[in-house]
């Protein structure tokens, strides 16, 4: 599923960005598109791509601020929020066909 973010729409829902090249914010979002799968996000895709796009742009120089004190090597405020997205879209088991009734597909 492609994003429908485009560079301007990036950097007006997340400032912290607004002088990062168009180029480089165009291909972190790319990037972050084909890392996420939009079974798994469902309306919130749109969201995670943004959030994924922030934490790779984050992990450049540019986003020093962005680091979380006492977080995991390489943790950005972006990519927690991410992680904690996901926890709520996917916090469950996630078993190929397997149905919501436990039963199993064959």
């Amino acid at each position: 599923m492609a994003t429908t973010w485009t560079a301007t729409t990036f950097k007006a829902r997340y400032a912290d960005f607004k002088t990062v090249p168009d180029a480089t914010v165009t291909a972190a979002l790319a990037e972050a598109d084909t890392e996420t799968d939009a079974r798994v996000y469902g309306d919130s895709y749109e969201r995670a791509v943004g959030l994924l796009a922030a934490h790779i742009l984050c992990t450049t120089a540019l986003g020093e601020r962005a680091r979380v004190d006492g977080a995991a090597p390489g943790e950005t405020t972006y990519l927690l929020e991410r992680k904690r997205l996901t926890r709520k879209r996917a916090g469950g088991p996630f078993v190929i066909g397997q149905r919501l009734d436990d039963t199993v597909e064959e």
